[in-house]
C-alpha cells in the first residue's frame, strides 16, 4: 500500500520456527524497519521485536582512464563492480556524467552498441546506457575517441527506473594531446641550388614516418611529415626557405691602372654587403681577370672583374729648338707630346742659363716624365751707367752675344761737360772728346761709366764713380763739405772683397727700392774699425767708401746739426704728419729705417734714418747720427754695433 510491505508464510510447524530467509532481492537501497508476527488462524500468537532491513546501494568503482586525443582507444575498462545487497527484478540503466566537453565519440560497447554522449552546453557531457542486467557488470566500453585534450572527471550513476541504486566515485578522464613529431637541428634555409640533405625519417621524440613532397632546392617549400601507420601522432610540417643567390657588385672599382703603379687591394666587401676573397693575387704589370668568391654562409654567386694594365709610354717631342743665346726669347714648351700625352713643364723658362726641363704628364695618363735640356749659349753683359746731367746710350745691363760688337754713345747736358769715362773701372780720358766707345769681339763681361761736371765748377764734383761696384753716386756740397747725395748700395769693398753685412730693408718680406733707400750695414762692415786697432785711429776711416772718400767723422756730422732736420729731409716718403722735408741743400735724406740685430727684424721705415760715424766704438755700441720724423734736428746717439744703418761718404780734403 505504499507504506507497508507484507509477506505471509503458511503451513509450518513449530519445528520450522527457526527459519531463514534464504534469498532476498531489494530494489531500493535504504533502511527499513520490520517485524514478524505468528498467527494461529487469525489469532496472533507472538510478535517479534522491530528490526531493520538495510538495502545497500550497488557497489561499483569508476577507474581513472587515459586517452589520446583523436585516437580510438580499444578495450577501455571504465567501471568495475559487484551487485550486492538488494535483488533487482527490473533492468538497470546507467548515467555517465563527464565534467567538461572532451567530445567523446565512437564510444561502443560489445553488447549495447554505440553510446551517444551529449554536451549540455554548460559544463557536463552525459550519456545514458539502458537496459542491462547485473550480469553485464562489470562492463567494458570497447572503443572510445576523445577530441579535446584536457583533464576531466566523471562518475557513473545506476538507476532502477528513476531510483538511484548505485553511484561510483569520481574518477579522472585524462585526454592527452596526440604527440606531434619534433625535429631540431634541421637547417631550414639554403641558398638556391645548394645540396639539401634528405630529411630525417625519425623525429626527435621517436616517431617514424615519411616526408612529402620531394626536396626542391630552387623554391621555398613546405614539407609534411606523415607518421607511419600504427603510431599515434600528428603530422608535422617544416618550411625550407630557398634564398635566391645575389651577384656581388663593385660599382666604383677602378679597373684600369698604369703598368707598375700602386694598385690597392681589391675590396673584401661588395657594394651590396657580400664579403669574400679575390684570386689570383693582384698584378700591376699585366691585365688579369680576378674572381671574387663569397665567404660561406652567404647566398651569393661568384663574380669576376678584369683589371687592365696599360703599358707606360714616354712622351716624345720633336722639333723643339734646344739652343738659344742668353737673353733670347724662348717660346713656351708644348703641353702635348707628339704621341698625345698632355702635361706641364718645370721649372719656368730661363733664357739666361742652360736648364733641364721636366715634362710631368697629367694624372690619369700612363706616361713617364721626360726631360729636355735647353742650352743657353752664354752671352755677356755690358753694364752702362751715367751720372746726373748727361746720358749714355744704351744704358743699363746690355746682353751681348759672344763675338759681337757693342757700341755706346754718351754726352753731357747743356751747361755740363763730360768729367770722366771709365771702361772696366779704368779711366779713359781719351774717350771724353769722342763721346763714344765700342766693345769689339765681346768675350767677357764689361762695364762703362760716364760722369759729368758743370761748366762752372764749384767745390765738389757732380758725381763720384764707385768702379768696384760700378755705381755712380751723385754728390752735393753741404756745410763746406762734399757729401754723397745717396745712401751707399755697394756690396764690395774698394779692394773687391765682399762686404759681409749689406742688407736691403725687407718690408713685409720684400726688399724696398735699393736705388732709393740704399743698403743697411753693421758698424764693423761699414767702417772696418776693429777694437784692437782703435788706439791707432788718427784719421777718418775709408770703410766701404770709394777711393778718395771716407766715413764722416763726428766733427763733420756735427756741422749738419746747425740746420733744421726738415732742411736735410727729402721731399717724399716721410710719415705724415709732419710730412716731407724741404731738402734745402739737396742732401735728400730718405727714411730708410734700420735693422735691429738684437731681435733680428727691420724697423722704422718711413719714420727714421741713421748713418754710422767714423768714431771709436763705445763698448758694444757706436756713434751714429739720425733723423726722426718727429724731431727737429739731427741727433747724435749710440746704437748696438750689430744693428744695420745707412752709410754716407765725405770727399777727402
Amino acid at each position: 500500500d505504499g507504506t507497508t510491505t507484507r509477506a505471509t508464510i503458511y503451513d509450518f510447524t513449530y519445528t520450522d520456527v527457526d527459519l531463514v530467509l534464504a534469498t532476498i532481492k531489494a530494489v531500493r537501497p535504504g533502511t527499513y524497519p520490520y517485524t514478524i508476527s505468528i498467527f494461529d488462524g487469525d489469532k496472533l500468537l507472538v510478535k517479534s521485536n522491530t528490526a531493520n532491513l538495510t538495502v545497500n546501494p550497488l557497489t561499483l568503482t569508476a577507474k581513472d582512464v587515459t586517452l589520446t586525443a583523436g585516437v580510438a582507444e580499444s578495450n577501455v575498462d571504465i567501471i568495475s563492480g559487484i551487485i550486492s545487497g538488494a535483488y533487482v527484478e527490473d533492468y538497470l540503466s546507467a548515467v555517465i556524467e563527464v565534467t567538461g566537453n572532451p567530445v567523446l565519440k565512437n564510444v561502443t560497447h560489445t553488447v549495447l552498441g554505440t553510446i551517444n554522449f551529449t554536451y549540455n552546453g554548460t559544463d557536463k557531457t552525459t550519456a545514458t546506457i539502458f537496459p542491462f542486467t547485473y550480469v553485464d557488470l562489470p562492463f567494458i566500453l570497447a572503443t572510445i575517441t576523445a577530441d579535446n585534450a584536457d583533464t576531466y572527471t566523471y562518475k557513473i550513476t545506476l538507476l532502477n527506473g528513476t531510483t538511484v541504486v548505485g553511484e561510483s566515485n569520481s574518477a579522472t578522464l585524462l585526454v592527452n594531446e596526440k604527440p606531434t613529431p619534433t625535429f631540431t637541428g634541421i637547417t631550414t634555409e639554403y641558398c638556391s641550388g645548394a645540396t639539401i640533405p634528405a630529411l630525417p625519417t625519425e623525429s626527435d621524440n621517436g616517431i617514424f614516418g615519411t616526408w612529402s613532397p620531394p626536396i626542391n632546392n630552387t623554391a621555398t617549400t613546405e614539407y609534411t611529415f606523415t607518421p607511419n601507420s600504427g603510431q599515434i601522432a600528428n603530422t608535422a610540417t617544416i618550411t625550407i626557405t630557398i634564398v635566391p643567390n645575389v651577384t656581388p657588385t663593385f660599382i666604383n672599382l677602378v679597373t684600369e691602372y698604369c703598368s707598375g703603379s700602386l694598385t690597392p687591394a681589391l675590396p673584401t666587401k661588395s657594394d651590396n654587403d657580400i664579403t669574400g676573397t679575390w684570386s689570383p693575387e693582384m698584378s700591376n704589370t699585366e691585365t688579369k681577370e680576378y674572381t671574387f668568391t663569397p665567404n660561406s654562409g652567404q647566398c651569393a654567386n661568384t663574380t669576376t672583374v678584369t683589371i687592365t694594365i696599360t703599358p707606360m709610354v714616354t712622351p716624345i717631342f720633336t722639333g723643339i729648338v734646344t739652343d738659344y743665346y742668353a737673353g733670347e726669347a724662348i717660346p713656351e714648351l708644348p703641353t702635348e707630346s707628339d704621341n698625345g700625352v698632355f702635361g706641364t713643364w718645370t721649372p719656368a723658362i730661363n733664357n739666361m742659363a742652360t736648364t733641364t726641363y721636366t715634362f710631368m704628364p697629367y694624372s690619369g695618363q700612363c706616361a713617364f716624365p721626360t726631360t729636355i735640356t735647353i742650352t743657353v749659349i752664354a752671352n755677356y753683359t755690358i753694364t752702362a751707367t751715367a751720372g746726373a746731367n748727361g746720358y749714355i746710350d744704351p744704358v743699363g745691363i746690355i746682353p751681348v752675344n759672344p763675338g759681337e760688337n757693342q757700341p755706346f754713345t754718351f754726352a753731357a747736358n747743356t751747361g755740363y761737360e763730360i768729367d770722366q769715362v771709365f771702361v772696366d773701372g779704368a779711366p779713359r780720358s781719351d774717350l771724353i772728346a769722342a763721346g763714344a766707345y765700342t766693345f769689339l769681339d765681346v768675350k767677357e763681361n764689361h762695364t762703362i761709366a760716364v760722369t759729368f761736371k758743370s761748366l762752372t765748377p764749384g767745390l765738389c764734383p757732380d758725381q763720384v764713380y764707385d768702379a768696384i761696384n760700378n755705381i755712380v753716386y751723385n754728390v752735393v756740397e753741404v756745410a763746406g763739405l762734399c757729401w754723397t747725395k745717396e745712401n751707399l748700395r755697394g756690396t764690395k769693398y774698394p779692394d773687391g772683397s765682399e762686404i759681409p753685412f749689406a742688407k736691403p730693408y725687407l718690408y713685409m718680406g720684400n726688399p724696398v727700392d735699393v736705388e732709393v733707400f740704399g743698403l743697411l750695414y753693421d758698424y764693423l762692415s761699414a767702417t772696418l774699425i776693429q777694437d784692437e786697432y782703435v788706439h791707432l785711429l788718427t784719421c777718418a776711416a775709408q770703410g766701404i767708401c770709394p777711393t778718395g772718400w771716407h766715413i764722416p767723422t763726428m766733427e763733420e756730422w756735427n756741422l749738419l746739426k746747425n740746420y733744421e732736420a726738415a732742411q736735410l729731409m727729402s721731399t717724399q716718403y716721410w710719415l705724415d704728419p709732419p710730412g716731407p722735408g724741404s731738402d734745402d741743400f739737396g742732401f735728400t735724406a730718405h727714411p730708410a729705417g734700420f735693422y735691429n740685430g738684437v731681435v733680428n727684424r727691420f724697423e722704422a721705415l718711413y719714420g727714421f734714418t741713421g748713418w754710422w760715424a767714423s768714431a771709436a766704438p763705445v763698448g758694444e755700441s757706436a756713434h751714429y747720427y739720425s733723423l726722426y720724423y718727429y724731431c727737429s734736428a739731427l741727433q747724435d746717439e749710440l746704437m748696438k754695433r750689430s744693428n744695420g744703418l745707412s752709410v754716407r761718404c765725405v770727399k777727402d780734403y
